[in-house]
């Protein structure tokens, strides 16, 4: 017990508000506990991921992805090759040749054509990629702003920043329209 008490002591101050449970490591498997250090998901997981505002927690066993409630019962049998954390209802998975996003019940909304998702959806839109070229579809798979760009970023605001294929960053709006990126304006 004392080999885990540091680790759960950090994992669990970095713990999801959301299901205020903190993901822990135990004999290389993930589980959960909650506050109080209660284990509530055995550890039993080769790998999990906490969604932020929903109660989905990605899990991973034998190399395939699916998705356990907070009490640790599964909602969608692990049976993709690639998935992220739901956002805005809807969760990018992978079947091994293509991308495509499924709701909480695991129903598919958004067909598998993708070649790759960076992150998923954000403020109505999300990136996908087909032929190394992305753009952004929104929640009913139609084409929003067309895949001709090298790399899109998710829409955490009205605006994401894409990158042209001569290298270029731009500050792209919802429409599709772009602004020019000047690095020496901005300041982190």
């Amino acid at each position: 017990m004392r080999r885990l008490l540091i680790p759960i002591l950090t994992l669990f101050f970095t713990s999801c508000k959301t299901t205020k449970l903190a993901v822990i490591k135990q004999d290389d498997k993930f589980g959960c506990i909650d506050k109080k250090g209660n284990i509530v998901i055995k550890p039993e997981w080769d790998w999990m991921l906490q969604g932020n505002k929903n109660k989905q927690i990605l899990v991973e066993k034998d190399s395939l992805f699916g998705y356990i409630n907070s009490r640790g019962n599964i909602l969608i049998e692990p049976k993709y090759k690639d998935a992220i954390v739901f956002y805005e209802g809807l969760a990018s998975v992978s079947n091994g040749n293509k991308f495509g996003f499924i709701n909480v019940r695991g129903d598919t909304i958004i067909p598998f054509i993708y070649d790759d998702v960076f992150l998923g959806f954000s403020n109505g839109l999300s990136d996908v990629t087909i032929n190394d070229s992305c753009g952004y579809i929104d929640k009913s798979g139609k084409i929003i702003i067309p895949l001709i760009y090298e790399t899109c970023y998710p829409f955490l605001s009205d605006i994401a920043s894409v990158e042209t294929f001569d290298g270029k960053t731009l500050i792209i709006d919802k429409q599709g329209r772009t602004f020019d990126y000047n690095r020496d304006e901005y300041h982190y």
